[in-house]
């Protein structure tokens, strides 16, 4: 069973890795790395968010956060506006070009994920689904 287990493991690893290579190719083409692709997703689809929301909607702990939405600013994608009640707080908003770049890019990666997932019946992938939710809810991780 524990080998199964392991199987299962490397399974969803590969799986993962597959969708994030596919996402990164397609980004790399319009200029950006996936991570800048999370935060403007987040920021595009989510509306303003501070910085630890995005992280906490992107899972991520990386302390290139900070490096990342500069960058992203630099290119006219987002604006970082300080918090007026909070110095330390800063509320990041995709501009109009942020938006639009999206427009472009998310389509695409959607695609690729619909075509991916063609090799699962929509009962299979329910069944994928809800054993992935009855995972994440034993380890306390569902998030939005």
């Amino acid at each position: 069973m524990k080998d199964l287990d392991l199987s299962l493991l490397i399974g969803l690893s590969r799986t993962s890795n597959t969708f994030a290579s596919e996402t990164s190719r397609i980004m790399t083409a319009h200029d950006l790395t996936l991570s800048q692709f999370a935060v403007l997703e987040a920021v595009v689809h989510k509306g303003t968010l501070s910085i630890g929301e995005i992280q906490r909607k992107i899972l991520s702990t990386t302390g290139t956060m900070p490096v990342i939405i500069k960058n992203l600013e630099k290119r006219g994608l987002v604006v970082r506006e300080q918090d007026p009640t909070d110095k330390r707080r800063f509320y990041i908003t995709a501009t109009p070009e942020g938006h639009a770049l999206m427009d472009k890019v998310f389509p695409l990666n959607e695609s690729m994920i619909h075509n991916k997932m063609t090799c699962w019946s929509q009962e299979e992938k329910q069944v994928l689904f809800k054993l992935l939710q009855k995972f994440r809810k034993q380890e306390g991780t569902d998030h939005e």
